[in-house]
């Protein structure tokens, strides 16, 4: 019996730790930069992204958006536009993936994931996938 005691403790502790190595990765951690941006507008999508993927959506509106959080406050900054929008957010939760937010922005409301992007070659970076209104929005992390 103490066997298997010794065992189910031993396997919640290593549970349990399966996570400990994970990045623990904050939204205030980074300064994030636009990559792309998603919405629809007159049932055709729209893109917008950063200059250096322009070769990729030539269709694209090229824009510089920042975006910056501390202390439940966040700030975006479109340079191309020079509108500085500002807001709040929570978070929802975190797991050993990432750390789930709730952002508002004015009167609108959505949710963001700080996360690390894995590419092909095993390297990763930062990133931030935010839905807000009829946005969908990719940030990384420079």
């Amino acid at each position: 019996m103490k066997k298997h005691l010794l065992l189910v403790t031993v396997i919640c502790l290593l549970l349990f730790c399966v996570g400990c190595g994970a990045q623990d990765s904050s939204i205030s951690e980074y300064e994030w930069y636009l990559e792309r941006a998603f919405y629809v507008e007159n049932e055709k999508i729209v893109v917008e992204a950063a200059n250096e993927l322009s070769s990729a959506h030539p269709e694209a509106k090229i824009v510089e958006v920042q975006l910056t959080a501390q202390d439940g406050k966040i700030v975006l900054i479109d340079s191309t536009n020079k509108i500085t929008y500002e807001g709040t957010y929570t978070v929802l939760g975190k797991n050993p993936g990432g750390t789930e937010y709730e952002i508002t922005i004015g009167d609108v409301t959505g949710t963001a994931t700080v996360a690390m992007t894995t590419y092909s070659d095993g390297s990763q970076i930062p990133s931030l996938p935010v839905k807000l209104g009829k946005y969908t929005l990719q940030f990384f992390a420079k």
